[in-house]
């Protein structure tokens, strides 16, 4: 929620153009750097690569 809302902001007030790709990548790099914060969604991480969240989510 916080990459769609400060992607939306450049948007709004710096005139940024906005790439959905873009932001759905930055969304998911977020989602798996999150996997780092407890030890159950460790090993969640250990079970996958990012690239499976990247191209099959």
């Amino acid at each position: 929620m916080w990459v769609i809302w400060k992607t939306r902001n450049s948007a709004v007030f710096d005139n940024a153009a906005v790439s959905v790709s873009k932001t759905m990548h930055h969304v998911k790099s977020t989602i798996w750097q999150w996997l780092n914060m407890s030890p159950k969604a460790m090993e969640l991480r250990e079970e996958m690569q990012f690239t499976d969240l990247l191209h099959g989510w």
